[in-house]
């Protein structure tokens, strides 16, 4: 009925109230309404302004303020409320009067009432970033158990399986895992395999090849008995000897090959016990200064009472290994000086075999471990090999620096036994 109104004076100021008490009603508050003049119009409140305990004109401020939403404190007598202010516009958007909605909360009241609200809200958040965290470590478990197990998994160790039966998508990156641990696996097995039968066919030529080399000499040799001894040749005596002595030379250097590929195939089946090295190493060292009184062989460390857990037989096969290597890469002309060494560095024994012998060329280093590999004319390239899979069976280590033509240092560490 106020739609079209251009006038709030041209209205019945009871009707007006009545109207404004039925919307105090439903909305919980006291409504005012002032013409353009600042003066009452109507009140959901009449009694108030009858017995003069407010103005019937509208305040100040929002009567001269340019906002059309005008919020401040007023205050019957000791009573202090918050009134808001705002224009009363008709259906053309035309200002006819000021609206004006007291509320009666007092200024403690509303701080009061936020700091509730702030507490409420704070508290919230709080238990909003507890819930997150704890979800999102659910979450995270076991992608950071993923996470380590992908860490751990190593080429021919034992990769253990995770055990996760969620079906989501955490649960489908776990079974793919497990699957990659099987082939893992299965691809480890056919790696050993295929090594094993490469390594087996490797030395069964170079078995075959060693063998065969003495074979022809003496299948030479018996040949040619067979022929003196049909001729009846007067020489078969002397050639008889000789050829003997060549036949019984050549079975040692046969009984020799088969040996050395025996302790070859035997190196896993070693006997461990707490052996004195030093005792061991100083014996070695003593028996080598004895039968070559032309190389000058020192020795620097303890003589006896530094233990190591190994097997006494096979490190004196290292060393024994180490020092003729070291005797044969000085050549004939230079003055051989080989140095020996051992300490005790943070519980570890570390041994230096030194000599100033010609050094181990660049293109040969990475396979001077390797079986059959071998620079002499002769032997079959597997002292080192040997020495190498005696010292790391024992938990240590085997290396070697060189510099060609001056030197060459190997280098063996083993954990001490207390």
């Amino acid at each position: 009925m106020y739609y079209w109104i251009q006038d709030l004076n041209a209205i019945n100021s009871q009707a007006l109230n009545l109207d404004l008490q039925d919307l105090s009603y439903i909305y919980h508050t006291d409504i005012h309404v002032y013409n353009n003049d600042g003066l009452l119009i109507g009140t959901s409140q009449p009694i108030i302004f009858n017995k003069n305990l407010i103005s019937n004109r509208i305040a100040a401020r929002p009567f001269f303020s340019s906002n059309s939403n005008v919020n401040q404190y007023e205050h019957i007598g000791e009573l202090k409320y918050l009134t808001g202010y705002t224009d009363f516009n008709n259906g053309d958007f035309m200002q006819i009067g000021y609206i004006a909605i007291p509320q009666f909360f007092s200024q403690d009241e509303i701080e009061s009432f936020l700091g509730v609200i702030i507490q409420i809200y704070l508290i919230i958040v709080v238990l909003a970033i507890l819930v997150s965290l704890f979800i999102g470590k659910q979450l995270s478990a076991p992608l950071i158990m993923l996470e380590n197990k992908l860490k751990e998994m190593r080429l021919g160790s034992r990769n253990e399986k995770i055990d996760y039966t969620q079906n989501d998508e955490i649960g489908q990156l776990v079974i793919q895992y497990n699957r990659t641990v099987d082939e893992l696996d299965q691809s480890v097995k056919l790696l050993a395999k295929s090594e094993r039968e490469s390594a087996w066919k490797s030395m069964a030529r170079q078995v075959a090849h060693e063998i065969n080399n003495p074979l022809t000499p003496m299948k030479l040799s018996i040949q040619q008995l067979r022929r003196t001894k049909k001729m009846n040749d007067e020489r078969f005596d002397d050639y008889f000897e000789k050829s003997t002595a060549m036949l019984v030379e050549q079975i040692d250097n046969l009984a020799r090959i088969a040996g050395t590929f025996s302790d070859f195939a035997r190196m896993p089946e070693a006997n461990f016990e707490k052996v004195d090295i030093a005792a061991k190493l100083f014996s070695v060292v003593q028996l080598f200064m004895n039968n070559y009184e032309h190389i000058q062989i020192d020795y620097k460390g303890e003589e006896k009472d530094v233990f190591v857990y190994a097997d006494p037989e096979q490190l004196v096969q290292v060393f024994n290994n180490l020092l003729k290597n070291a005797i044969q890469a000085i050549p004939d002309e230079r003055d051989g000086q080989i140095q020996i060494e051992l300490q005790d560095i943070n519980n570890e024994i570390v041994i230096e075999i030194t000599d100033n012998g010609v050094g181990i060329e660049s293109d040969i280093q990475e396979k001077l471990f390797v079986p059959n590999f071998t620079t002499k004319n002769t032997g079959m390239g597997l002292g080192l090999a040997i020495a190498k899979n005696i010292i790391e069976l024992s938990g240590g280590t085997i290396s070697f620096t060189t510099v060609v033509n001056e030197n060459t240092s190997f280098f063996i560490k083993l954990p001490k036994a207390e």
